[in-house]
């Protein structure tokens, strides 16, 4: 017996059972000139990187980057550049890749001179300009900085002679990250003018056709690599120091379980620079299922507070496990509460029960407080009505209330744009923080205990920015913390509710705490709202559009609830269609084809067919299927189905779901 596999499409989604892709990376190299290892430093070791031309003295030498600093492969030779005619380059009109966006490059560079402007490496140059199209990294006014032909420099990082240091510019999602010694220095949103793949070339130690610009050093270890929107972390770089802080490199949430559907939790003890545990979790937006909660308004809001008159009652204060209890008793599905928003008045007794000065804070759709109604720059954390989500960096940023779900602030930003800021090692705090990643899919709700010897000292919040950095933050608040910093989940398997964390002293009752929980029916998710729930850009989110790329469409994607960015892969969590052929105990055989509909699938058409021949109108539904929902799945909900196909004796037999759109 036969089997086939394929895709069709055409007025409706047809799956040809069974497609399966694996992952590939996340980053992929197009170009990587090892400066000699491959043989000669113009050949590209990996990916399919042009061969580059040799310009005046360019020589091997001895001299190299340390192997501890070089975590995809060791150097064992560089070249040197004379700093009057040495060059590598391509001819005219041959780029490495003229992709704009999601992409990087990087080297390893040793100055000899750093009074000079030079050229390191750069992508785009004609008829001997470098001003014009095109970026690269570049050594100027005694600097190494990022280079935006025509529009900027990006960084500035002093030249230190006879020092390997490490450089790379990467451009992701529209903004420019400049690198050294894999720690992002600056970023930048300016655009810039691509390079032509029809006039441009792409060039090491300068562009021949210049006649200055000549670096005087040695360089190796130069790659191009290019990723898909919001994968590059600084990990996939090739440099590595054991003497930087552990949160440099990125955390691996892939070997993290989730804790429940689109939740990973984990607990983390670090020792450099002092003992700290850090709880955290990452949770993903992909999940049409997932809500946020926020401690809405009291019974007195906009009255003045009864133990405090000269204030304004916004909300109640209550613990954090208090919170996630309560709203579990009042029917809401809550698994997760993390204290939120800092609140006055805080003044002693201590005890006034309720709290004012909230900054933004709306609660399924209701103001409880504004944004002019904190002391503080009050950044916020915002989910809206289309199921985005957003981090405004400031009370002086005016958010469209009116489209808002749920919203908590926070004292100020200690994360922006993959860049850390705020007090030091001096100012060590319990610290909660909330951090959304590059493409606003992931969350970070993170807490450091401190104030605690020989368990956790806590950090500054320059320290707190770094760590959500390091979970996978682009973008992130610090919000109050000290003896208010409290994580508290749910515990299904006792049906209890505990603190994650260690508090610095006994559970505070806070004025602002927000939760996570599910919705506790499977609501009918329309194709295009699921697509935008999944982060598929707008133009793509077409029933029979395919933004993988794999002949997988949206529409198909939608049935199987698998990622319409990624497609069938093996091994999905969602688990993608599979086929067997079984002999029962008389020695007939079946096609058995195994699959999941998606519980939130709504106005879609599907079924099973067969074919002998893959002829246009051949496929017909088996008379002798046997079709059997045969449970649910424990994690996400879909009905679990198993197709029987009797097979003939050699039988040549093709077997396809279909899914289509009804007529209206």
């Amino acid at each position: 017996m036969k089997k086939g596999r394929s895709i069709s499409r055409f007025g409706f989604a047809l799956l040809l059972l069974l497609v399966a892709n694996t992952a590939g990376a996340a980053v992929e190299t197009i170009g990587w000139y090892r400066m000699g290892e491959a043989g000669v430093p113009e050949a590209s070791s990996s990916g399919s990187g042009p061969t580059l031309q040799r310009f005046g003295n360019v020589t091997s030498s001895s001299s190299f980057p340390s192997a501890n600093n070089t975590p995809l492969a060791t150097s064992s030779v560089s070249q040197e550049f004379d700093g009057a005619s040495g060059s590598l380059a391509t001819a005219q009109g041959v780029l490495v890749t003229s992709q704009a966006d999601n992409i990087g490059l990087e080297a390893w560079v040793k100055s000899e001179d750093s009074s000079r402007t030079a050229i390191i490496v750069h992508s785009g140059m004609s008829s001997g300009s470098l001003g014009s199209r095109g970026f690269g990294l570049l050594q100027i006014n005694g600097t190494y900085c990022g280079h935006l032909a025509g529009v900027a420099f990006v960084g500035g990082s002093p030249v230190q002679t006879g020092v390997w240091t490490h450089l790379a510019l990467v451009r992701q999602d529209g903004v420019w990250q400049f690198y050294v010694n894999g720690v992002l220095s600056a970023s930048s949103e300016v655009a810039q003018v691509p390079p032509s793949p029809a006039v441009d070339s792409f060039a090491i130690g300068s562009f021949p056709a210049q006649g200055s610009g000549f670096f005087l050093g040695q360089i190796d270890e130069v790659r191009v690599f290019i990723f898909s929107a919001g994968e590059f972390y600084s990990g996939d770089l090739n440099y590595f120091s054991a003497a930087l802080p552990p949160w440099i490199q990125p955390f691996n949430w892939s070997a993290v379980p989730e804790r429940s559907p689109g939740i990973r939790y984990t607990q983390v003890t670090i020792t450099n620079p002092r003992r700290n545990v850090v709880s955290v979790l990452q949770v993903d937006l992909s999940n049409p299922d997932i809500r946020f909660a926020t401690t809405g308004r009291h019974s007195l809001w906009g009255q003045p507070m009864p133990d405090y008159r000269s204030r304004t009652v916004r909300t109640r204060r209550q613990t954090t496990r208090d919170f996630l209890s309560t709203s579990r008793t009042a029917g809401m599905n809550m698994v997760v509460a993390v204290n939120a928003a800092p609140w006055l008045p805080w003044e002693f007794p201590y005890n006034h029960q309720y709290a004012d000065d909230l900054g933004l804070a709306v609660s399924n759709g209701v103001l409880v407080s504004d944004q002019s109604n904190s002391p503080y720059s009050s950044p916020s954390f915002v989910f809206r009505k289309d199921w985005t989500a957003q981090i405004v960096a400031s009370k002086s940023e005016t958010v469209d209330v009116a489209n808002v779900l749920t919203a908590v602030s926070g004292f100020d930003m200690i994360l922006t744009r993959g860049t850390a800021a705020g007090s030091g090692a001096d100012d060590t705090s319990p610290r909660t923080g909330f951090g959304l990643s590059l493409d606003r899919r992931k969350v970070i709700l993170m807490t450091v205990d401190g104030r605690q010897n020989n368990y956790s000292l806590g950090v500054g919040t320059k320290e707190a920015g770094e760590l959500l950095r390091y979970f996978g933050a682009w973008n992130g608040i610090n919000m109050d913390g000290g003896g208010s910093t409290a994580l508290a989940l749910y515990n299904s398997g006792d049906n209890t509710v505990a603190l994650a964390n260690r508090p610095s002293g006994s559970e505070r009752p806070t004025g602002n705490n927000f939760g996570i929980y599910y919705v506790s029916a499977p609501e009918p998710v329309p194709l295009t709202d699921w697509l935008q729930y999944r982060g598929v850009p707008s133009g793509l989110r077409g029933a029979l559009d395919d933004p993988s790329g794999d002949g997988v469409s949206n529409l198909l994607a939608y049935l199987f609830n698998v990622h319409p960015m990624s497609g069938l892969q093996a091994g999905d969590v969602n688990g993608s269609p599979t086929y067997t052929v079984t002999t029962s105990q008389n020695g007939e055989q079946f096609l058995e084809i195994a699959f999941r509909v998606n519980r939130h699938a709504t106005g879609i058409d599907w079924g099973v067919e067969t074919s002998q021949s893959l002829a246009t109108g051949s496929w017909a539904v088996p008379v002798s299927l046997q079709l059997v929902n045969v449970g649910t799945d424990p994690l996400t909900k879909d009905a679990l189905y198993r197709a029987k196909i009797p097979l003939a004796q050699a039988q040549r037999l093709f077997g396809r779901i279909k899914a289509q759109i009804p007529p209206p």
